[in-house]
């Protein structure tokens, strides 16, 4: 009978890991704009494996629509995983996820950052992409 027991509670605690605890919404409001949109991507459908929860990422999508730090023309990138330039830095994260390496340049007159985006295993994914930001929008995109 113990055993039957610690099996029981062994897999309902093994449910409980499973289930998905999404954020809160005043938590979500603390947060900065461009971290929001760096869990937006790692929430993203990510086949064969990876992390997936719709749930947390409408609510991450709902904060960042109230925020209107993305525009429809963006989200619609977004979805296709597409970024262009003139695209807002916070969409582009959105969109192709957290960069392997990001280099600051500054001038006397500007401020840009070098994102390096590296393979990855899902079919969305070309080979190393690389996106020149200034001023908080995309400049220029190398594939």
């Amino acid at each position: 009978m113990f055993w039957i027991r610690f099996v029981v509670c062994i897999g309902l605690l093994g449910l409980a890991a499973c289930v998905s605890i999404t954020s809160d919404p005043e938590d979500l409001k603390q947060r900065s704009t461009l971290d929001l949109c760096e869990s937006y991507a790692s929430y993203a459908p990510q086949p064969p494996f990876g992390h997936f929860d719709m749930a947390e990422r409408q609510e991450i999508k709902a904060e960042l629509e109230r925020r209107a730090a993305i525009t429809d023309t963006e989200w619609s990138l977004i979805d296709r995983h597409e970024a262009k330039v003139g695209m807002h830095e916070c969409a582009l994260i959105a969109s192709w996820g957290h960069p392997q390496e990001i280099q600051h340049t500054e001038t006397e007159k500007t401020s840009t950052a070098h994102y390096t985006f590296g393979k990855c295993p899902w079919d969305f994914c070309r080979s190393t992409q690389h996106a020149y930001v200034a001023q908080g929008q995309i400049v220029s995109l190398q594939y």
